[in-house]
């Protein structure tokens, strides 16, 4: 099996371009507001699906709203488009210092507060979490559909951003924990077309695998893929240092359209670190290892087996 070795750089600007795709600068807050931006439909389908006894009729209402009023506000879905309508703007721009600000109707652009996306604590520069950036964005889209009330927007904000922080799992690399993996689970029974999202970060950069495992992994057989949820990770703490996620694929089988899951496709990720001048490790370049039932069945025998026996485990408790 060959390692594809490929630069950091081009992960960031394949899949961030914070500053490209906007037009307003690339740090690490912005990627955020992006990234939460970018994946705001699959975050609201999570929380409805499974979070409903939590929402009044009316919050599930304005998140319904929201959602199918995307494709007018999401253009890069849009052939003809392929623009955020999204913008990064200075203080002096917003009334009363506001951290956002939009209009009232369906594809307004969204203004951010460049001002206020980091802040200082206990002596370091924090940027906006995704978290955060998730639920500012749904309190603007909600004044899309003419909501006024911002203690309102506020509370719906951190509802469906709770289901966002609720389902990441962070794993840390020993020794050099600013080494991170960040799961985030949405798929569910519920909602078994969806894609699970998996990104590395070493503190200052995010890199987003979720694009390359989508375009990865396929489905044996006559089949397409539907979605994919990751369900085992770990850290490898011999040298080389490596991640490794095992992946379970949702696939529509085309002859009778039910749906199937099949086991052992895994992505192993072979950070190359480097100190920075402050002594922490950075990444430097990054390889990695798609590994497929095709190149490795007897592994993928073994992983079906402890798959179905854990979910049978679960189903008993």
């Amino acid at each position: 099996m060959n390692l594809i070795r490929l630069l950091i750089v081009f992960f960031s600007i394949n899949v961030y371009c914070g500053g490209d795709e906007v037009g307003n600068g690339g740090g690490l807050a912005e990627n955020n507001v992006v990234f939460a931006y970018k994946n705001i439909e699959s975050t609201i389908k999570f929380t409805l699906n499974n979070k409903k006894d939590k929402l009044t009729v009316k919050q599930q209402e304005v998140l319904n709203l929201i959602l199918n009023s995307l494709p007018q506000e999401y253009f890069p879905r849009n052939r003809n488009q392929n623009r955020f309508q999204l913008e990064f703007k200075s203080n002096d721009f917003f009334p009363h210092n506001r951290f956002a600000f939009t209009y009232n109707f369906i594809g307004a652009p969204i203004y951010i507060n460049k001002d206020y996306l980091y802040y200082s604590s206990q002596g370091k520069v924090v940027p906006m979490s995704i978290f955060q950036a998730t639920s500012m964005l749904v309190h603007e889209f909600g004044h899309h559909h003419k909501i006024e009330n911002e203690n309102w927007l506020d509370n719906l904000g951190v509802l469906v951003a709770q289901s966002f922080y609720q389902n990441e799992q962070v794993k840390r690399l020993p020794w050099h924990t600013n080494i991170q993996s960040r799961m985030i689970k949405f798929n569910s029974p519920e909602t078994q077309e969806t894609f699970d999202l998996l990104m590395l970060t070493d503190g200052l950069v995010y890199i987003n695998y979720s694009k390359l495992i989508k375009e990865s992994f396929k489905c044996q057989g006559n089949r397409v893929l539907k979605g994919i949820s990751l369900y085992q990770d770990y850290w490898s703490v011999e040298r080389p240092f490596y991640y490794q996620v095992d992946l379970a694929l949702h696939c529509m089988n085309l002859n009778n359209e039910e749906l199937e899951i099949q086991i052992g496709s895994a992505l192993q990720i072979i950070p190359d670190l480097v100190y920075d001048r402050d002594g922490v490790k950075r990444f430097q370049h990054i390889n990695y290892r798609v590994i497929t039932c095709e190149q490795f069945p007897s592994r993928c025998q073994q992983k079906r087996i402890e798959y179905f026996n854990q979910m049978s485990n679960r189903s008993l408790q």
